[in-house]
């Protein structure tokens, strides 16, 4: 139970900080509370003060997942950009498109590009 509190322990950390403004009287009253359980660090009570009354809650923040960057758009403009420019490479396409380089790369190979080979070749005729 040290590395994880419950949020009413938390809750409690923080609004006896804000009574006493010391951190040594709260992990003094979480020792009489309960004998048995670990004592927060200042650090942790801290945070939980400045979280509570900055945003009503002592939990933990959700991370949010980062926004879809292989859209159609941007598949079309680097598509297009290694179509018109046969020998630019990945790292340049990323750069321009301000694209992670492994989505760039995840781009060409989903239009069967191979991207390490990018090259011109002549066009081949049948011989008669």
């Amino acid at each position: 139970m040290v590395g994880q509190w419950p949020f009413q322990q938390r809750a409690l950390a923080a609004c006896w900080y804000e009574e006493t403004k010391s951190v040594t009287s709260v992990q003094r009253r979480f020792r009489r509370e309960d004998k048995n359980v670990a004592v927060p660090s200042r650090k942790a009570i801290l945070k939980w003060h400045t979280s509570l009354f900055n945003t009503g809650s002592v939990l933990n923040k959700k991370h949010k997942r980062a926004r879809h960057i292989r859209t159609e758009e941007t598949s079309n403009a680097i598509i297009g950009a290694a179509l018109g420019n046969p020998n630019i490479s990945l790292r340049r396409l990323s750069t321009l498109f301000s694209i992670p380089l492994t989505s760039v790369y995840r781009i060409l190979c989903d239009f069967s590009f191979h991207p390490y080979k990018l090259q011109t070749l002549q066009k081949l005729h049948d011989i008669p």
